[in-house]
């Protein structure tokens, strides 16, 4: 354990900067402000640099690597993780986790819990798509197959039924999957 999830870390970091680097050198600042004109590619640049640190932390590294390269998956592994899931995206608003707000008045009144999903700032859904795009560019590179970085698009589909978030976020992912997908069929 350790040096397995270390690797893991650092591959994941890298291939979420290809993906944000991608999106800039390819897709082009000027497209992407069309769709996120409140974006500021700098900061961007920064938040990807520092992606996933939390991962590092105390609170998190020691779960995951249990939970994610541990040889048994015990009832304490489990629960390690979910708690670290939690702080990681009560930590890292590149997560649409994020953006949720569990409203206290339903409970009190007797309904169901209300949940509202809250507006997804520009710079977070560009690092959070990027995050995504990221698996599809590790298989990519493991195969040097370009039809690998397709399958965010897979992904995005078998989970957009669970994926909660504010209207604007969604489309706003949902049209820079429309062009990331576009440039790819471009390319090919």
């Amino acid at each position: 354990m350790g040096l397995a999830y270390d690797e893991y870390l650092k591959s994941h970091r890298s291939c979420v900067l290809y993906g944000f680097t991608w999106m800039i050198d390819d897709i082009g600042a000027k497209k992407l402000n069309d769709i996120f004109p409140k974006a500021d590619f700098q900061k961007i640049m920064k938040n990807v640099l520092a992606h996933d640190k939390s991962k590092y932390s105390p609170e998190e590294y020691y779960a995951y690597d249990g939970y994610f390269y541990s040889e048994e998956k015990t009832k304490g592994i489990e629960k390690a993780f979910d708690y670290a899931w939690l702080h990681h995206i009560h930590n890292n608003p590149h997560h649409w986790q994020y953006w949720l707000l569990k409203e206290d008045d339903s409970v009190v009144s007797g309904n169901d819990m209300t949940v509202k999903c809250l507006d997804i700032p520009d710079n977070y859904i560009i690092e959070m798509v990027a995050d995504w795009w990221s698996f599809s560019w590790k298989n990519y590179f493991a195969s040097s197959n370009k039809d690998n970085l397709y399958s965010i698009f897979a992904w995005y589909e078998g989970h957009t039924d669970c994926i909660l978030m504010h209207e604007n976020a969604k489309q706003k992912v949902e049209d820079l999957l429309d062009v990331i997908h576009d440039i790819l069929d471009q390319e090919a």
